[in-house]
């Protein structure tokens, strides 16, 4: 089963926000070293990811109660570009969705809230669609397509 295309770093820095929130690099977030402890940048995308799922109306407690599907992620990845600091104001963006078969890619950007320009991460996740049950491949379920629906990107 192959993932959909990864995004390039130029596509990851440059396309246009399909989804955002804005936050900030809390203290409980940062190491000794004074910035970002690195598994947090996944709890951003995180989190973003999670803003879209309700914002497109998916009920993801009631989902995880009642629903027969789940897409757990099978790839992460994240380049960081510029030091993330307590106190940094954040937003964070899905830039864009590739869809396969029973898979679907999204990527991220943090960036500073006023200046876009300002990239501090880029990075992408790649999520399977699998039947709770037998925890196999599925085709991506209507739903799904539904919340990943205004997010797609064509592929290079």
């Amino acid at each position: 089963m192959a993932s959909p295309p990864a995004f390039t770093t130029d596509e990851l820095r440059a396309l246009p926000p399909r989804h955002h929130t804005d936050t900030h690099v809390r203290f409980q977030d940062v190491d000794a070293a004074g910035t970002i402890f690195y598994p947090r940048l996944f709890e951003l995308f995180a989190d973003v990811w999670g803003a879209l799922l309700r914002h497109r109306g998916l009920d993801l407690p009631a989902h995880f109660r009642e629903g027969t599907w789940a897409a757990p992620i099978t790839h992460a990845e994240a380049d960081y570009r510029r030091a993330l600091r307590f106190g940094d104001p954040l937003r964070v963006c899905i830039v864009g969705s590739r869809l396969g078969e029973s898979s679907f890619r999204l990527g991220y950007r943090v960036e500073h809230p006023e200046d876009p320009s300002h990239v501090y991460a880029t990075g992408q996740t790649v999520h399977v669609a699998v039947d709770r049950a037998a925890f196999r491949p599925i085709p991506l379920p209507n739903a799904l397509l539904k919340v990943l629906e205004g997010t797609y990107s064509a592929t290079p």
